[in-house]
Parts: C-alpha cells; structure tokens; sequence
C-alpha cells in the first residue's frame, strides 16, 4: 500500500512530529508531495499514480484528477469538513471512502477565537503598526475588554462550547444559539440560548462556529450583520461561506460594526485582499488549528482513520 500526502511536505509541516507516521510505515511506503513541485495536471498525474491512498490537507482534489488515478482507493482528508477540499460526489460514485479527522485541534481554534476577540478589543495589531511604522501615539486605541461584555457564540459543538467556557472565564456574559443546545453549557457558564436575531443584536462579539451545510451557507449576511451594535466585533474560524463577506466589507467600510477577525476566506490563499486590507479587519491565513499540539493530533487521527480503512479492507477480503 502506497500512501501519498498529495499537496504537503510532511517533512516541512509535520517534522517533529512524523513518529506519528511509523504505524502506517509497516503497510507500505509513505511519500509526499508539495503543491509546487507538480508542473501541471499530467504531472501531477505521473508523481500520483501509485498512490492507494491520497491526503489532502490544503487544497481541492478534484474529480478530473481523481478520474486519471484509478488505483486510489481511500482519500483522507486532514480536517474535519471535506466538501470544500474533495469532490465528495466523485467518491461517492466510486465508491472511494473519505476519512477525516474529527476533534483534532478544537481547543487550538476556541483559543484562537477568543485571541481574536481580545485583539479586536484591545486593537493590538492597530497598536503594534504605529510603533513599527515610528509612531508613538495612542490616538485610536482607546479599546476594550472582555469582562463585563457580552459574548455571542453561534454554534455550540466541541469548538464553540470551549470557545463560550473561555469568554465566561473571562468574566465575559454568555448568549449562545445551536439547533442543538447544550445544557451543561447552560448550567455551567450561565449561557442563555436565544435566536439568531437576540444573539446579533445583543452581543459585544459573535464567534462562529458552524459547520458549512445549505442552512448555514451565507446565513450571516445584511440582516444579522445590520442588527449589530457599531461598537461589535465579529470572528469568524468557522467557514468563509457562512458569511456573506460582501456585506460584511461594507458593514465594516461604513462603520455599522467596530471591526472583524477572519481566519477563513472563500477563495484561500487569499488574493483579493480588499476585505482583509481594512484598517478594522485582522486577516490571518487559516491557522487557528496551527499548533503544535494540534499538528500532532491531526496527523495521529490520520493515521488511525488510514489503518481502521485497511482493517475493513481485510476484514471484507
């Protein structure tokens, strides 16, 4: 069995954690791939070939090169929602199973989001390019603080309910919305489940936390957005398509709310920089999940959701 990390080193991204990699070592070879090394479709064709098994970590693998690899038989994906990185329909129709790696890094991004409400708050990056750029002026950094505020969470999973235990710890007010809610997040923190129109338009921050599905596509658009307060900041490590990003840049272009951090964007990487350019936007490049706790886990729950995929394959044989 071939195993092919198809757009990242391993070496380069997971170098000090690739122990994680020896279980799968005793099946067969383990190789990578970095986007930049494929010339074109044909190429990267040729390097595939062999693989049995694909993992795709950053970018999209799509059908047309799926089509041109008839030996692939199992595709992992390094995350917890695939559709936006494999075609999930081809696979379907071909019987290929999708692996993913559930629970990985959700304290990773809970902590990222309340970092980013607190940088919001305290506009540290607005603070950190005056003092580069020689200025030293605390003109506009007036900021604020989590204590005492309200802080919104809309979706409360595994991230979301991490994300509201951190603000309450804070001493932040919790309101919460989920189809789904979490009652020993209510008991614990206080949280009070309201709809998304309360949440909006009483929050000092909205966090998301939502998975991307036809009910959550584009839900955060003018009208969720225009019942914020001017003073409100929204974070978003969830997924770009919940919001209507749009709207979202003239809300913020207009000042009808106080700023964003957005870790996600539709189009990654990210080229049109008009949105993440504004002087109230933090813009970081989908990395809430970055540490090195939570590099090790995803490639450990890679690896186990690989081997369980070959102990099917021998149980049916």
């Amino acid at each position: 069995m071939h195993v092919i990390f198809f757009d990242q080193d391993i070496k380069k991204d997971f170098g000090y954690c690739l122990d994680e990699i020896e279980p799968l070592l005793r099946h067969g070879p383990v190789s990578s791939r970095d986007l930049s090394e494929y010339r074109d479709m044909d190429d990267m064709v040729d390097r595939l070939k062999d693989a049995d098994v694909l993992v795709v970590g950053v970018s999209r693998l799509s059908a047309e090169l799926l089509e041109r690899l008839p030996k692939v038989r199992f595709v992992q994906f390094l995350g917890v929602e695939p559709a936006n990185f494999v075609d999930m329909g081809y696979c379907a129709r071909r019987g290929i199973p999708v692996g993913t790696t559930p629970g990985y890094g959700s304290n990773a991004v809970a902590e990222f989001a309340v970092t980013l409400a607190m940088a919001l708050a305290k506009r540290v990056t607005r603070a950190d390019r005056k003092v580069k750029e020689g200025h030293w002026d605390i003109t506009g950094l007036l900021g604020g603080e989590i204590t005492g505020s309200v802080f919104g969470v809309v979706g409360t999973g595994k991230i979301g309910s991490l994300a509201a235990r951190k603000a309450h710890a804070l001493g932040a007010g919790i309101l919460a919305y989920d189809t789904q809610p979490d009652e020993a997040l209510a008991a614990e923190c206080g949280a009070r489940y309201v709809n998304l129109d309360e949440l909006f338009a009483g929050s000092d921050f909205v966090s998301l936390h939502l998975a991307l599905n036809n009910g959550t596509r584009g839900l955060v658009g003018v009208d969720l957005l225009g019942r914020m307060k001017p003073s409100a900041f929204l974070v978003n490590t969830s997924r770009a398509q919940v919001v209507d990003y749009e709207a979202l840049y003239r809300s913020l272009k207009e000042g009808r709310i106080a700023g964003a951090a957005l870790d996600v964007f539709p189009e990654e990487p990210l080229t049109d920089f008009t949105l993440g350019g504004l002087e109230n936007v933090i813009a970081t490049p989908h990395i809430a999940y970055y540490t090195d706790r939570s590099n090790r886990n995803l490639l450990r729950k890679a690896v186990e959701s690989v081997l369980r995929f070959l102990e099917r394959e021998n149980a049916n044989q």
